[in-house]
């Protein structure tokens, strides 16, 4: 796949290009270089990318050097065959007893262990495997977490990939940084230095080979104090990761601690509403007995706030966030 942007006077910058929605990673990039043609600044970029069984939609858009983006291009490239049944990965992680027991919290890891249990349940008529990988406590180090999503680098393209994370995030310099459990509390640049940034987990879910990939952030305020700014910071870091990686993210952002770990629901309330969806309550407009991610989001965003406001905390609004075309992620006959 050639991609040829033409400078119209602000130079050429980043150039993406995407794959049925989700970001083609630079790996797949050949080669680049800037020529001219007809007395104007052209830059050529050549990826090579693996097709995908059915229509490959590919849409290509180049930024000037501001940062500016500017026309997309599209192509659609169909290819022929009958579509196998997918692969299911899930992954969880989830934290509930720090390497600092000061940041421990109560659900991280029985919410990732119960979102794991509600996935498995999925109909064989949807997938051919359902394949689990997950890190719990001790286990979830940041060498470990960032390890085990590069070895979803191989899985097939038409594989899907459900990533769900239970415990603490955290706002440094206004970049978001997932905690792991061996997190540094030193300082700020030792706590950054051994967590996880946002830029790192979308260059690590970039590279997964699937095609369509849920994220799922069910992330807490490690100093537990009520933040409206920094909920607003998660949400837009969030969004911004789930854009540039042009896959599809639920994230609680929340913004404090209190309204995370509900014991009337056995549940932190994100995950709560989450696994009620997935239990069926999602399955609705329409009611097929499908659980597809569209529908999640949906769910998600309308029945969340009214729990949280019911149980007498500060109503919560996940950030939810789609690109490309939906897809299902279970059957809701049998819960």
């Amino acid at each position: 796949m050639t991609i040829t942007s033409l400078d119209a006077g602000g130079g050429v910058g980043n150039v993406r290009l995407f794959l049925n929605g989700k970001l083609v990673p630079r790996e797949r990039l050949v080669s680049e270089h800037d020529d001219k043609a007809n007395n104007a600044k052209v830059h050529e970029a050549v990826y090579r990318v693996p097709l995908v069984t059915g229509n490959n939609g590919f849409e290509a858009v180049a930024a000037n050097e501001q940062g500016i983006d500017g026309m997309e291009a599209t192509a659609l490239v169909p290819t022929p065959g009958s579509k196998p049944l997918p692969n299911l990965h899930i992954v969880t992680i989830g934290i509930n007893k720090y390497k600092d027991s000061g940041l421990d919290l109560n659900y991280g890891a029985p919410d990732a262990l119960a979102v794991l249990a509600a996935f498995k349940r999925s109909s064989a008529t949807v997938f051919a495997r359902i394949i689990e990988y997950r890190l719990t406590d001790d286990a979830a180090t940041r060498q470990n977490i960032l390890q085990m999503l590069s070895g979803l680098a191989s899985v097939s393209a038409d594989d899907e990939v459900v990533i769900f994370y239970a415990g603490h995030g955290e706002i440094f310099d206004k970049e978001w940084y997932l905690i792991p459990y061996d997190v540094s509390v030193a300082s700020d640049q030792a706590a950054k230095r051994s967590s996880i940034s946002a830029d790192e987990l979308r260059d690590a879910i970039v590279r997964i080979g699937a095609e369509r990939i849920l994220l799922i952030v069910d992330a807490c305020k490690s100093g537990g104090s009520v933040d409206v700014f920094a909920g607003s910071m998660d949400r837009k870091v969030l969004r911004d990761v789930a854009r540039d990686a042009g896959v599809a993210v639920l994230a609680a952002a929340r913004p404090d601690q209190l309204a995370a770990e509900l014991p009337k629901l056995g549940h932190g309330a994100f995950t709560y509403v989450v696994l009620q969806g997935l239990a069926g309550r999602a399955d609705r407009d329409p009611a097929d007995g499908q659980i597809t991610v569209a529908k999640i989001l949906r769910y998600s965003l309308e029945t969340l706030p009214a729990i949280t406001e019911q149980l007498g905390t500060l109503p919560q609004v996940p950030m939810a966030y789609r690109r490309g075309s939906d897809f299902i992620v279970k059957t809701s006959v049998g819960g």
